[in-house]
């Protein structure tokens, strides 16, 4: 087994432990003793969300032939391993400036009614 730490590496080998069982231990030992930011690094989560122009998680542009036309609310639905990318178009024709406020509420409706809490 190997675990990574940003630029190093460790082995655990069967030869040099006995066994698969003791080597897995030993990474499992040596993976518990490291940091939580060790794994994450200097990975700012909330950063590198998609979160587009709308500035709201999960509700990106609608575009039309490179106009900008609405928005699109995005969500999963389903139970793991098996969950599918849903969307709803909300477009400034039919939602006018509400459009915004219309897919951020929608969306925020559909990850509360298909959150995996609840399908599990």
């Amino acid at each position: 087994m190997r675990v990574s730490t940003k630029h190093k590496q460790h082995y655990f080998t069967v030869t040099e432990y006995g066994s698969q069982q003791a080597a897995l231990e030993a990474a499992r030992a040596f993976r518990d003793s490291l940091s939580v930011d060790s794994f994450r690094g200097d990975y700012d989560h909330d950063k590198f969300q998609a979160r587009g122009e709308s500035g709201v998680l999960g509700v990106v542009k609608y575009m039309q032939r490179g106009d900008h036309v609405g928005w699109v609310a995005c969500w999963q639905e389903g139970k793991p391993p098996h969950r599918h990318q849903r969307k709803k178009k909300f477009s400034f024709l039919q939602y006018g400036q509400k459009a915004l406020e219309e897919a951020t509420a929608y969306r925020e409706k559909m990850v509360r009614l298909h959150s995996i809490a609840n399908t599990v």
